[in-house]
């Protein structure tokens, strides 16, 4: 989100004095405001773009990510809670965050089993569930949690669509649908940071969820805001591609250079690309499910299924797959791209374009780099060989990513968002149900270094004519336990600016 310049001044100005709770929120209703009124710009901008494009079929889900800037002081446990990555548990991270943010542990994950029956239980059932579980990680792990002991500070991730109301205490978020098998009476509509807070009450659980994030759609749609709060780009478009397992692939072009921004949850880093290059963000992650009711099996390939027939084994095994199976999703997308003849109906005046003319690109990969794998790097290496291997495929072919992402780049930046949207259209118009029209994706906590290094090294092997080929992450998972810490904090006036 974009600080309102005076109040960014006031706040390098106040530089070895505390706030209260008054200025934080003073800060926080600017922005809220703000954005309120840019929303419906945005709405009808990317509307205006759908209709021109002729995407009836493809229904748009609004959510945006009004976040907390990350402070560069205070240090403490927190807590991170992945709520909604899929309908069989939730997930919940403990970190330690040490003083003025240089460095960040994670101390504990577990995920929490949900039978169908707490999905359909009553949401105060529910909830006390979620209360009694947080509680169990905390003790566990010798964190005072009840009365008279220091508040612990939490975030939460929504993984699906939720309505932010305010980022500042008491923090809200109204369900606006539910997915992935949620049936709890009173759960649409309701305030679930309201409901899990009244659990917490009935345990003398000293937790305040101070921050609730949106996934990956929803953070590209926060830089389409910055995009045209800023005045720097009077038009602006984003793609998504929703692709079989809970994959989603968008794109954020504007007319104009990228701005050089950085969403304050760190989910999602805008750079200006080298060269005339755009910006590729990718949620790459394998879904638990192929659809909610399996709608979507017959897109599966042989391939897709093999990668959730070892799932069912090995569940770790995911974060590796993810990003195989992202190097066969661009692949498919392109194929798509320059043999359907829908496209033809998306060139801008005729204009051709070829697919030799890119002059960088960067790939924005969502995932997390702070979680400590216990399985040595060796072992997941060879776990990535022996699955490209289910499809006779070598580790070579994991450099199709560089040269079919080089293609992407090399087409105008409006003319690939419009034909990303066509390939939408023509894929899934019929088929795709609207519940599943964005895809959330779901496993915030997966490890990709290994992989993210392998990807790395291919791209560094393919760089024609001097073309800088970069992959780049940005932390998902526990960036809203970082905002947790630092917002809780600042509100408490703990926290040194």
């Amino acid at each position: 989100m974009l600080m309102d310049p005076d109040c960014n001044r006031e706040i390098v100005n106040a530089a070895n004095h505390k706030f209260g709770k008054e200025f934080f929120q003073r800060i926080f209703n600017w922005n809220l405001t703000q954005q309120a009124s840019m929303q419906n710009i945005i709405r009808n901008k990317v509307h205006d773009f759908l209709k021109l494009r002729n995407s009836r079929g493809l229904p748009v889900r609004w959510c945006y990510v009004p976040t907390l800037p990350t402070y560069h002081g205070g240090a403490g446990t927190c807590l991170a809670m992945d709520f909604g990555c899929s309908d069989h548990y939730i997930k919940l991270s403990l970190c330690c965050v040490a003083q003025r943010g240089s460095s960040l542990n994670l101390v504990d994950e577990r995920a929490f089993v949900l039978t169908p029956s707490l999905r359909r239980a009553p949401m105060s059932k529910f909830s006390d569930f979620v209360a009694l579980c947080i509680k169990q990680m905390l003790v566990d792990n010798g964190v005072a949690c009840t009365s008279g002991s220091a508040t612990v500070y939490m975030g939460v991730a929504a993984g699906f669509d939720v309505w932010v109301e305010a980022q500042r205490q008491p923090a809200s978020a109204t369900v606006q649908t539910a997915s992935k098998g949620y049936q709890m009476p009173g759960f649409v509509g309701s305030d679930f940071v309201l409901k899990f807070h009244e659990a917490f009450k009935r345990i003398n659980l000293t937790v305040e969820i101070v921050t609730v994030i949106n996934d990956a759609v929803g953070t590209l749609l926060s830089g389409v805001y910055q995009a045209f709060l800023s005045g720097n780009s009077a038009d602006c478009s984003i793609g998504v591609l929703c692709h079989r397992i809970g994959a989603n692939l968008a794109y954020l072009e504007t007319d104009q250079d990228f701005l050089e921004v950085c969403s304050l949850d760190n989910r999602l880093l805008l750079r200006r690309p080298t060269g005339d290059g755009h910006c590729v963000v990718v949620n790459s992650e394998a879904g638990f499910f192929i659809g909610q009711n399996k709608e979507l099996d017959d897109l599966a390939n042989v391939f897709d299924n093999s990668v959730m027939n070892e799932l069912k084994a090995v569940l770790r095994l995911e974060c590796i797959i993810s990003g195989a199976w992202f190097a066969h999703l661009l692949e498919r997308c392109i194929r798509i791209l320059i043999n359907t003849s829908a496209i033809d109906a998306w060139s801008i005046a005729g204009e051709n374009w070829t697919l030799n003319q890119a002059k960088g690109f960067e790939v924005f990969t969502l995932f997390d780099a702070l979680h400590v794998e216990k399985s040595p790097p060796n072992e997941l290496a060879a776990n990535l060989g022996r699955l490209l291997d289910l499809q006779n495929l070598s580790r070579a072919d994991v450099s199709r990513i560089a040269v079919i992402c080089k293609a992407i780049v090399g087409r105008n930046a409006r003319a690939i968002a419009n034909s990303i949207i066509a390939i939408a259209q023509c894929s899934y118009g019929v088929t795709f149900p609207k519940s599943m029209a964005i895809s959330y994706g779901g496993n915030l906590f997966a490890s990709l270094l290994q992989l993210k290094d392998l990807l790395q090294s291919e791209l560094n092997k393919l760089k024609p004519d001097g073309t800088e080929i970069s992959l780049l992450h940005s932390n998902a998972s526990l960036g809203c336990a970082v905002t947790a810490l630092s917002a809780g904090l600042a509100a408490s006036k703990k926290i040194e600016f």
